[in-house]
């Protein structure tokens, strides 16, 4: 069960910084919206949160909420502000490899705890390039749109 608490801390703390993103039509957005959807995906993150680092969620509300994330990923990857673009989409990539893997194992942390997948997760979620992105964007967030970074 510790391997599952592991994959779902490093999943959640991706996931979260993925839950923030632009609803704008074009190929780059701007620093308001971004800020507003930050605020507006806060909620939604932190269901995600509670689902994947409680030892009670079924592989039914792991999917639910890798569901809930899916729209997230797509409004960051289509219209992210130009200075953060490469950023998001490090950590959409990650995110939706992640997802990826989940279904593979039908969103089971058991099953999951003893792939051999476990190992990609776990750098997924520590890799340097994620790492740098995730703290690039966290910057981003606290200087542009006032938001202090969660502890």
């Amino acid at each position: 069960m510790k391997r599952s608490i592991v994959i779902a801390a490093g999943l959640a703390a991706t996931l979260a910084l993925v839950a923030c993103g632009d609803d704008d039509e074009g190929g780059s957005g701007s620093a308001n919206d971004y800020c507003t959807l930050i605020v507006s995906f806060q909620e939604k993150s932190e269901v995600v949160d509670d689902v994947l680092s409680s030892s009670d969620s079924s592989p039914a509300d792991v999917e639910d909420a890798m569901n809930a994330v899916k729209p997230m990923v797509a409004q960051l990857q289509s219209a992210a502000p130009a200075e953060i673009k490469a950023d998001v989409e490090t950590m959409a990539s990650a995110t939706l490899r992640m997802i990826e893997i989940f279904e593979q194992y039908e969103y089971d942390f058991m099953a999951l705890s003893t792939a051999p997948e476990l190992a990609e997760i776990e750098e997924l979620t520590s890799s340097a390039e994620v790492e740098a992105a995730s703290e690039r964007l966290n910057e981003y967030e606290e200087t542009t749109c006032g938001i202090a970074p969660e502890s």
